[in-house]
């Protein structure tokens, strides 16, 4: 009787244990609005943060070759979304028109990408995305391209003046026909002169933190348990 009773106790610390880690690990899905809001940093900056839960992102303009960073450059966050202006006469969005712009997003963990909203954009646009890896070296670190998707094209959500680029114009890109893009730092920019766009909006899944304090509390106290019986058992057989 005794020794069902042990293992029942022990049977009830490992279910509980098992049903808090996997109730912790589920998938977040959690959705940046990267466009300004009163209180929020405005206009071009070289970098701009954003805090959703308990993910963090910072964001970044560059200048890109084929994924290839060539020097950075100022981000602008306006009312209608993200953009880059790299040049003297260059306007706020992301563009192909002279040097090809990205913008550069740092998570504060490994995510997956499950889409991207973007406006000002018309028939002719389509975005590159790229992921990288952040490799250190001689104390330095360097990012090294890892994965990158050309002429992705924007699935239309909404459309004004027949997607003629204007402001109301917006769009989602759907990233589930590529291999999984899992990483902690994306690039999504444009690599054609008639690529030209504003990002609006990024959304990601990540795995909740597992609470394995809460977890091995629950199993300690389980064979907590079981060291009570034991001794209850030694002192009956004595």
């Amino acid at each position: 009787m005794i020794k069902r009773i042990v293992y029942a106790a022990v049977s009830a610390a490992f279910a509980a244990t098992m049903s808090v880690t996997s109730a912790s690990a589920s998938t977040i899905t959690t959705t940046f609005d990267l466009i300004w809001k009163p209180g929020t940093s405005y206009g071009n900056q070289w970098t701009h943060s954003y805090t959703e839960g308990d993910l963090s992102l910072g964001v970044f303009g560059f200048v890109h070759d084929e994924g290839d960073f060539e020097y950075q450059t100022t981000v602008g966050k306006w009312g209608t979304g993200l953009g880059i202006s790299s040049g003297k006469f260059d306007d706020h969005k992301v563009d192909g028109k002279g040097p090809d712009e990205m913008v550069l997003f740092v998570f504060s963990e490994e995510v997956t990408l499950e889409s991207v909203k973007i406006s000002y954009f018309d028939k002719q646009d389509d975005l590159a995305i790229a992921t990288y890896d952040l490799v250190f070296g001689n104390g330095t670190a360097v990012l090294d391209l890892g994965d990158f998707e050309t002429d992705v094209d924007p699935k239309k959500l909404n459309c004004w003046g027949g997607c003629n680029g204007g402001w109301a114009d917006n769009g989602v890109t759907k990233t589930k026909g590529f291999p999984d893009l899992t990483s902690q730092i994306f690039g999504i920019g444009a690599d054609d002169k008639k690529d030209e766009f504003k990002i609006h909006s990024i959304t990601v899944t990540h795995m909740a933190p597992v609470p394995l304090p809460a977890a091995g509390f629950m199993l300690l106290a389980g064979l907590g348990g079981l060291a009570v019986m034991r001794r209850r058992q030694t002192k009956t057989a004595a």
